[in-house]
């Protein structure tokens, strides 16, 4: 089992160090990054001093987050924009005017029927009804004119 270092609360470069290694994984909102460190055991002074410089030099940047996570989870995990929005504002606190940018920045960039298609198709493959794939696909986060539309289209039973 790996022995957990002893960590000087006051160290900004042992902080800074923890900072771009967690960058190394994914993307983190400034909120995430501010947790993750304060975990690990680092002065909330010095923590807001190494975020002020990581958003100086662009490597925490909320905007870009919240565009990267919602075309990530809509297209690669076929969330919807609700569940999207309401991920970003509660477990990231990212602000409202940013996540709906980022939403609407995404949905310019993909056809969000081809994604309801994809899942109604798939779940008509299972053999469900209508009403089951309406209801699972709306609680994906989708509006549920466009799934109705969709449905049409595809004809489901």
């Amino acid at each position: 089992m790996k022995k957990k270092r002893i960590i000087d609360p006051f160290d900004e470069e042992a902080a800074q160090r923890a900072a771009v290694n967690l960058l190394k994984y994914r993307a983190r909102s400034e909120f995430e990054m501010k947790n993750r460190l304060l975990e690990k055991g680092f002065n909330i002074t010095v923590v807001d001093r190494v975020i002020e410089k990581l958003k100086e030099f662009k490597m925490i940047d909320d905007e870009l987050f919240a565009y990267l996570y919602a075309y990530d989870k809509l297209t690669l995990n076929k969330k919807g924009p609700f569940v999207i929005k309401m991920e970003l504002s509660n477990k990231f606190h990212i602000e409202e005017d940013t996540i709906y940018n980022a939403i609407n920045k995404v949905l310019e960039d993909i056809n969000l029927k081809e994604i309801i298609r994809d899942i109604v198709l798939s779940q008509m493959r299972l053999k469900k009804d209508k009403r089951k794939i309406k209801e699972y696909v709306y609680k994906r986060g989708f509006e549920s004119y466009l799934i109705e539309e969709v449905l049409d289209e595809v004809g489901g039973e």
